[in-house]
């Protein structure tokens, strides 16, 4: 069974681990990953690309496309009639939308052109940024939703109910995909702690790390900002900005302005997170929105500490883990939630993932009953 994943990019991100990690799982159950990028393949995460790729999928993209292609007509009626040509030549199964924004719905309509039966749009997200820009636009789209898809994925609750249609959301007539990971990659093991900590020169100061893409959505000026509190305390704390974007000159700029350069790290993108956890001494994570972070269960089932803002959903705390604090709580009670959070003790509580069904098999077990594969057994 081929089934075609719908993205805009596979760069390192949550939405595109969990597609890998469960492109992986699916496998034994006869399923393949076929992935159709807006964005051009040099793009994406080579590593990604090369397990997909082993996994017997293929990736297309439409950048790379309309690059070799005469450019007689305008990209985006390209986008639609080459998205429609990959769409009728690969026999799929279904068509699997991940996405936060209504309008990406477009490419379903394309999926429904095309005679893909099981149009399936995932929602990753509480928000989107399109919507502040052009919220009537997003609104029609989530409203032609419904004639178009014809199953329904969200990490969270209130991802399904940012994305789909009111009647969607108040019959419950969605999926909850948990987003699984490999539990045993991220358990806790001191040795390891010791030595990544000796690598990042965290040395024996407190250590906080913010993962995630350097855009707005993660709130991380307002990270900074809790810093220089952190710092007033505890002088030689760490904060590790862990991956890449477009805000990241701000941050630079913001942490420098701040006085706490040399107390603000960037990492930039990496694909060794599991280990970069077992450094860190608590994970913060200030989001404007969000809708059940990757990185807050795999922050979980490396027993480490959490802080995040009360916009995050209350699905993500699988064993108290979490401390939830509200983005109109000053500066200094987000830098005492930080320090207390820190100074707990690190033990191995990966166990509350598990039982929670963060596990990648389980995660896999359940899409596949989506796609119409008898998983059961």
């Amino acid at each position: 069974m081929r089934v075609l994943q719908l993205k805009c990019g596979l760069g390192i991100d949550g939405a595109s681990q969990m597609m890998v990690n469960l492109a992986r799982a699916v496998r034994p159950y006869g399923v393949v990953f076929d992935v159709l990028l807006d964005d051009s393949a040099a793009a994406s995460h080579e590593t990604y690309l090369k397990e997909l790729e082993s996994l017997g999928g293929r990736v297309f993209s439409v950048a790379d496309a309309w690059e070799a292609s005469s450019k007689r007509i305008p990209r985006k009626l390209f986008k639609l009639l080459y998205s429609l040509k990959v769409m009728r030549a690969g026999d799929y199964a279904a068509a699997h939308l991940q996405t936060d924004t209504p309008s990406r719905i477009q490419m379903l309509m394309v999926a429904k052109g095309a005679g893909i039966r099981k149009r399936i749009v995932h929602s990753h997200n509480s928000s989107c940024e399109a919507a502040e820009g052009e919220p009537a636009r997003q609104a029609k789209y989530k409203e032609r939703m419904s004639r178009v898809a014809t199953h329904y994925i969200a990490c969270s609750d209130e991802a399904a109910a940012w994305l789909f249609p009111e009647d969607v959301v108040s019959g419950k007539r969605y999926t909850l995909l948990k987003n699984g990971i490999d539990l045993d990659a991220y358990r806790f093991d001191r040795s390891r702690r010791e030595s990544v900590r000796q690598r990042l020169g965290a040395g024996g100061h407190v250590a906080i790390a913010c993962i995630g893409r350097l855009v707005a959505q993660k709130n991380l000026g307002f990270a900074i900002e809790v810093m220089k509190r952190v710092v007033a305390r505890e002088p030689g704390a760490k904060l590790f900005l862990v991956g890449d974007g477009e805000k990241r000159s701000e941050l630079e700029a913001l942490a420098k302005k701040e006085g706490v350069a040399g107390a603000v790290e960037f990492l930039g993108p990496r694909d060794d997170v599991a280990e970069l956890l077992q450094a860190f001494d608590v994970l913060l994570m200030p989001s404007l929105f969000e809708g059940l972070p990757v990185v807050l269960v795999e922050a979980q089932a490396a027993s480490l500490p959490c802080v995040a803002s009360d916009t995050v959903s209350r699905q993500a705390d699988l064993g108290g883990r979490i401390a939830f604090v509200s983005l109109d709580a000053p500066l200094d009670t987000w830098a005492d939630a930080v320090l207390e959070e820190a100074a707990l003790p690190r033990a191995d509580v990966s166990s509350c993932v598990r039982d929670s069904g963060f596990a990648v098999e389980d995660s896999a077990r359940a899409l596949a009953e989506v796609y119409g594969v008898d998983a059961r057994s």
